[in-house]
């Protein structure tokens, strides 16, 4: 089992890399979608990265009073179960971070 760190410069690019991979399908409406999970392998779309920010209880609402930061990218994880990740993925395969945005359990 191995786990990648992915980074796009947009979703649409990331879409298309997955199709190209086989890593999609089609609902009963004809809709294409990125397959989450397989025998072979699992997907995490993460999307985009926000860090930061902060909110107050203002009353009956949270209110923004600093804005979180977007990082670049569209990002995903992809847990290889069996075999290895598709070729071309690789190219967006980032290290690892440090503290990741999000993990497979």
């Amino acid at each position: 089992m191995i786990d990648y760190y992915l980074k796009f410069s947009t979703e649409q690019e990331a879409f298309q890399a997955f199709q190209e991979a086989g890593y999609t399908s089609q609902d009963e409406n004809g809709n294409e979608f990125v397959i989450s999970a397989t025998h072979d392998y699992c997907v995490d779309l993460v999307g985009t990265i926000t860090e930061g920010g902060k909110w107050e209880y203002q009353g009956e609402e949270f209110v923004m009073i600093e804005e979180p930061v977007t990082l670049v990218g569209y990002h995903a994880n992809v847990r290889i179960l069996k075999g290895d990740i598709a070729e071309n993925l690789r190219q967006f395969v980032i290290n690892t971070p440090q503290t990741p945005y999000r993990i497979f359990g």
